[in-house]
């Protein structure tokens, strides 16, 4: 086990076997700045300790520095200026000079990857169209690396082929402790003084937040949150808002009514006829991918014929299309076209009044709970497509339209479990 002792600038090795402890880096107690063999070298708080067959890498936090140790050879040496706790196969990414580049680990094959460099504008792009006012803290996963933006209290991420940067998520404050959606949480201030780390855990992007002694996650694999709270906005740092329909004309608004709480304009109000909501469907998962999809529904009538539509997505032409719905028997109904892979509720929803509802899907078994308690499930093969990129909530433009309200629509990248929907249900 390798440990970068920070305050006492060294890197040290515990045998798991023995629990012994011996110094690889550095003098403990003594801070400085030399390369060199194990008896001469000296380092200054290193932090973000990473791996890689007989390579340490980390980041030394005040002199801003990258540096490695040869394990075989027991030499420190420096590699380049910078910040960095990610390893990607042969490269390294790191931040240099308000931007992002990748380099192998002798050092070379440098490559700019996104950022304007030595400036602080912020902004969104492809490669040096976009900008950052103090990156500090990388991680990453096989698509994306994800940054700390200091000082701007954001969260951006980077697509390692097309170099497309984006905003994830937007702090609500300065400095602070505040859960919530995107642009409503805050952070100790997204700097080495608060925030030590960050990791990509089950899709989920995971921080240490040092001074506020927590450790927070921004969900990500919540691809899609629609409240419909007189809008169709998506709350997840997607922000893949979608388009009303109202009487089927684009960017005519649906009427807004009360919700599962009664609190007034906290939902949408479909009529049964034309009303519906399209939003892009991007990153949702298609094939047999796991998936979840949850929503509060107010059946004000059951469909007289075919199905009421609460939220889909997939290739509906090809009969490849995931879908929540109700039957005309009042049914809570999933399907996949694919294979006619289909799954009733044991018995109807109920009429006017407030449901919560739920699909799990985990790659093999299809579950259904209503109002946070298991229902039904079964085998299925699902095989989702995209198909024109699209999803729709309250109905399809071919029909299936949806008569009352539905707010609140959660679709997930995983299989929620059962305690989360019961969570759900009981926190509406």
């Amino acid at each position: 086990i390798y440990i970068a002792d920070t305050e006492n600038h060294c890197i040290r090795m515990m045998d798991p076997s023995t629990l012994t402890v011996t110094t690889l880096v550095g003098i403990c107690g003594t801070s400085g700045n030399v390369d060199g063999n194990s008896s001469v070298a000296q380092i200054h708080r290193p932090i973000f300790l990473e791996t890689n067959g007989n390579i340490l890498l980390w980041t030394e936090l005040d002199n801003k520095i990258i540096k490695k140790f040869n394990l075989t050879s027991k030499i420190t040496t420096t590699l380049i200026s910078g910040f960095s706790n990610l390893i990607d196969g042969a490269n390294i990414y790191y931040a240099a000079s308000k931007a992002i580049y990748r380099m192998d680990f002798t050092g070379n094959g440098n490559t700019f990857v996104a950022g304007n460099v030595n400036s602080t504008t912020q902004a969104d792009g492809v490669g040096s169209a976009a900008g950052f006012n103090d990156p500090f803290v990388i991680g990453g996963d096989i698509t994306y690396l994800y940054i700390i933006d200091s000082n701007t209290n954001m969260i951006r991420r980077i697509h390692k082929t097309t170099f497309n940067v984006e905003t994830l998520f937007t702090s609500s404050t300065t400095n602070g402790y505040v859960d919530g959606p995107n642009n409503s949480g805050g952070f100790c201030g997204l700097t080495s003084g608060c925030n030590a780390q960050l990791r990509i855990v089950y899709d989920n992007i995971v921080i240490p937040d040092y001074s506020n002694h927590s450790i927070r996650v921004i969900r990500t694999n919540l691809r899609r949150k629609y409240s419909l709270a007189g809008n169709a906005n998506d709350d997840t740092v997607n922000a893949q808002h979608g388009i009303m329909f109202g009487g089927g004309i684009q960017g005519t608004q649906i009427t807004s009514t009360s919700n599962q709480n009664n609190v007034s304009g906290g939902a949408l109000q479909f009529n049964g006829s034309s009303d519906y909501v399209v939003f892009n469907s991007g990153g949702l998962p298609l094939g047999s991918n796991s998936r979840s999809v949850c929503a509060w529904i107010y059946i004000d009538q059951f469909p007289t014929a075919g199905l009421s539509n609460i939220v889909a997505w997939g290739n509906g032409a090809n009969s490849e299309l995931s879908s929540l719905t109700v039957k005309p028997n009042g049914n809570l109904f999933a399907f996949d076209f694919s294979g006619l892979q289909s799954l009733d509720s044991v018995s109807p929803l109920s009429l006017n009044t407030w449901t919560h509802v739920c699909m799990v899907y985990n790659g093999s078994t299809l579950t259904l709970y209503i109002n946070g308690a298991y229902n039904t499930s079964g085998v299925k093969s699902w095989n989702t497509t995209n198909g024109s990129g699209v999803g729709a909530i309250g109905g399809l433009n071919t029909g299936s339209y949806f008569k009352g309200r539905i707010s609140d629509v959660r679709i997930y990248a995983h299989p929620i479990s059962a305690t989360d929907v019961n969570t759900l249900y009981l926190n509406p």
